[in-house]
């Protein structure tokens, strides 16, 4: 849960502008937690949006998940969780391991040794990744535990709060030593599971590499 106790510039503020303008909830985030018995709490009382609390009272907010959305299921197999806290996971996905279940895949991903490891551990929880990685690449990937996280992370990740790094094998030598790749990415014209430059309907992409 969330809690703020209010203060002088907080009573007589409506319930809706306090969860947008002082907890940074999202209206998607909202939505779904007002319809909860225990979702949005004035000293442990439950209310509405339009609710306008005193100073000094307490306003709390659920973020965990009451029910699973995402309609995976959850499946036994190895998870290398490097960080965890309340609000997020580090693992170290090993390669050849889906993130997403998909068409082959619909018991053997991250999402589904996730949320066995969420049900081994009675963590209320969905799978929200922050990002993906290729089911051949390994490496760090960060999961948000509830939904608010995963908005807050996600504006981080093209900005430089957020930083990535590769390393990838190359056959030949590259020069010069170091470089810049900034082209619109999108998916190859012909082979639909590549990505490619694209300078007509790709999205914004810069790399910085080194040998």
């Amino acid at each position: 849960r969330l809690e703020l106790v209010l203060g002088p510039e907080d009573g007589g503020v409506k319930v809706d502008t306090l969860l947008r303008r002082r907890l940074h909830l999202s209206g998607t985030v909202i939505r779904r937690i007002k319809w909860l018995p225990d979702g949005i709490l004035v000293d442990g009382a439950r209310v509405n949006t339009a609710f306008r609390p005193r100073e000094g009272q307490t306003l709390s907010v659920r973020l965990s998940d009451p029910e699973r959305r995402s309609g995976i299921l959850p499946t036994p197999g190895p998870l290398d969780i490097v960080y965890e806290d309340g609000d997020l996971l580090i693992l170290n996905k090993a390669p050849g391991v889906p993130v997403h279940p998909g068409p082959g895949h619909f018991n053997d991903t991250i999402g589904n040794f996730l949320l066995n490891y969420y049900d081994s551990e009675g963590i209320e929880g969905d799978f929200h990744p922050v990002h993906r990685l290729d089911r051949g690449t390994s490496g760090l990937m960060a999961v948000a535990k509830h939904p608010h996280a995963q908005e807050r992370l996600k504006e981080q990740l093209h900005t430089g709060a957020f930083r990535r790094i590769y390393l990838a094998v190359c056959e030949g030598r590259p020069e010069p030593e170091a470089g810049v790749v900034d082209a619109p990415i999108g998916r190859h014209p012909v082979d639909r599971k590549k990505m490619a430059a694209d300078h007509k309907n790709g999205r914004p992409a810069v790399t910085h590499w080194e040998v």
